[in-house]
């Protein structure tokens, strides 16, 4: 049975402004069941060793997708959190991933941060980039039963040749794997000069 993830990015948590908040409604044979699973930046081992606790204006949950990125027949949970400061870069966004198991749902064991400089696609942390600003799951790109997740950076900048336009934008993609979920093998990032659509990076 489906379940219900509900994104409060504006939330206050901890005396936090907007430090943002998702819950998560469980599915059951009569509905969805009342009381919610709450995630923030504070939940226990949600923080990793790369987020800092909830912390004002991070928006945790600006951006939700659901998909199997582990092919274990559960959906994990991609969390957008665009706001969060990366090593003294300010909003320069991360990716939260909750996964989930079988007649479990979400845990929080073994849940996965991607920023823009682990995931090896020669993109830097850069402020304001805003990474993970929005999420959707491409499905089965790779054809290895896994779901793949697209990240998009609206405020990147990108250079082309000696030209550096400002907040042109990027997509990167993140191919999930069996048992492992998302990794950095193969991962890509695109932007609107990678495409014959008559459309070039511009200061957009």
């Amino acid at each position: 049975r489906d379940d219900l993830a509900v994104a409060a990015p504006g939330a206050d948590v901890s005396s936090q402004e907007s430090a943002g908040l998702v819950s998560v409604y469980r599915g059951s044979v009569s509905g969805l069941i009342d009381s919610a699973l709450n995630y923030t930046q504070d939940s226990s081992d949600v923080n990793g060793t790369m987020l800092d606790a909830s912390e004002a204006f991070d928006r945790f949950g600006d951006a939700l997708a659901a998909g199997d990125f582990d092919a274990n027949g559960a959906d994990d949970l991609a969390i957008g959190v665009p706001r969060e400061s990366q090593n003294s870069e300010s909003a320069a966004g991360v990716v939260q991933i909750l996964r989930g198991l079988p007649g479990v749902g979400l845990t929080l064991a073994n849940n996965q941060l991607w920023n823009q400089a682990n995931i090896f696609t020669g993109e830097d942390i850069a402020n304001g980039d805003q990474f993970g600003f929005a999420l959707a799951v491409g499905g089965d790109m790779s054809d290895d039963d896994a779901d793949d997740l697209l990240i998009g950076s609206p405020f990147e900048d990108v250079l082309v040749g000696s030209t550096t336009f400002v907040d042109a934008g990027a997509v990167t993609v993140l191919f999930g794997t069996n048992d492992q979920g998302i990794t950095t093998f193969h991962s890509e990032t695109y932007y609107q000069d990678d495409f014959a659509l008559g459309e070039n990076s511009e200061h957009d």
